[in-house]
């Protein structure tokens, strides 16, 4: 016996069938940004309205597969697009525990000192990197002519750290 797969007819059933879809997607990407939950849903919604409208019935693909690439696409066009603004946020863990920890606070303290040691720029590309910024926005952001002195510089400062 096979298994017949009937499309969705109208766009409530692709949203009903796509719901597992969306919340898999939504979930990775606010992993640590609980607060973007619906605006990824939002986002997610659009890609199964690409889907739909793209979506050939001949090829005899479940919907859902089809539209799980668009529902993908649209959560990452929207993740790359706000996540410089919240880059510096620290991430939310409900599952942290302290006692996992071992905190070296003689490493933490020798790492201050050497990077006391560096003038302001190569600190300041340094800190931008350490927050998650490209070396291309580093560049930009520090009038630095390309972004191969801005990798230069942070690749000099993590060789003298680890000395």
């Amino acid at each position: 016996m096979t298994n017949t797969y009937i499309a969705p007819t109208t766009l409530e059933e692709a949203f009903t069938e796509c719901q597992k879809a969306i919340q898999k997607c939504v979930t990775k990407f606010t992993r640590n940004h609980y607060h973007l939950r619906q605006d990824f849903e939002q986002e997610a919604a659009i890609g199964v309205i690409e889907a739909w409208n793209r979506y050939d019935r001949s090829k005899n693909n479940r919907f859902s597969t089809f539209a799980y690439f668009w529902i993908w696409e649209y959560c990452k066009k929207y993740g790359i697009r706000i996540w410089n603004q919240y880059n510096t946020d620290a991430p939310y863990d409900p599952n942290f525990n302290e006692d996992h920890y071992d905190l070296d606070v003689d490493h933490s303290i020798d790492v201050e000192r050497k990077l006391g040691k560096f003038d302001a720029l190569s600190l300041e590309v340094y800190h931008l990197r350490m927050e998650g910024y490209t070396f291309d926005q580093i560049s930009n952001n520090l009038n630095i002519s390309n972004l191969q002195k801005a990798r230069k510089i942070f690749k000099s400062v993590e060789t003298k750290l680890q000395a």
